[in-house]
């Protein structure tokens, strides 16, 4: 079983790297889950979707833009998008970064487009749909603008610049990177940020 696993997630990221030399895009963010189940963002279509490595396939996904936003229902295939109609997905979130934890209610995305950073609610903890091998919830998710710095203050920057994000299992302590300004750690419950000189994960 651990040789088809190991297989599995070969072909999976294969296939990843695949689309992303393909277009430029593709799956950026990735988080693993379990050994079974990795969540990843998908630039090309617009959507966070859930993996199964054992099984093989999509087994959960959630589409970022609304029906209006989605170029099939404007009568565009998405090998036109690729080929240059940037008005057909203006409204696109564009995922960057993907984190949450064993039993958060939410799961937190960065983004080039529009807000930069986003707060994705769950209707049940991710882990909790892995355990029971059921994802069906997970398209019932409520996607926000969100800020790390607190709701009431103005994010020090806004250019679209923001990267990668990660989080202990706990929840207790997040961390983002942005382009210019390099990494920093967030503790969502408190709403508060700082820039990361010498960040010390909590134990």
């Amino acid at each position: 079983m651990k040789a088809c696993n190991n297989v599995l997630l070969s072909v999976l990221t294969s296939l990843l790297l695949c689309l992303v030399h393909g277009t430029g895009k593709g799956p950026v963010g990735i988080y693993g889950l379990t050994k079974r189940f990795v969540v990843f963002g998908d630039f090309n279509f617009d959507a966070i979707s859930i993996v199964d490595l054992d099984m093989g396939g999509i087994v959960g996904q959630l589409i970022l833009h609304d029906e209006e936003s989605d170029p099939e229902n404007q009568g565009i295939s998405y090998q036109d998008v690729e080929g240059g109609l940037p008005n057909a997905i203006q409204n696109w979130t564009k995922p960057v970064g993907l984190t949450t934890c064993d039993t958060c209610l939410d799961l937190w995305m960065t983004s080039h487009k529009r807000f930069n950073f986003y707060r994705i609610h769950l209707t049940r903890p991710l882990m909790e749909m892995a355990d029971n091998a059921d994802f069906t919830e997970f398209a019932d998710s409520i996607i926000e603008p969100y800020n790390p710095w607190g709701q009431q203050k103005e994010q020090p920057f806004d250019d679209g610049q923001w990267r990668y994000l990660d989080m202990k299992r706990d929840g207790s302590v997040g961390f983002f990177s942005q382009r210019v300004y390099g990494l920093f750690q967030f503790l969502e419950r408190n709403e508060s940020v700082k820039m990361c000189w010498n960040c010390q994960a909590r134990k």
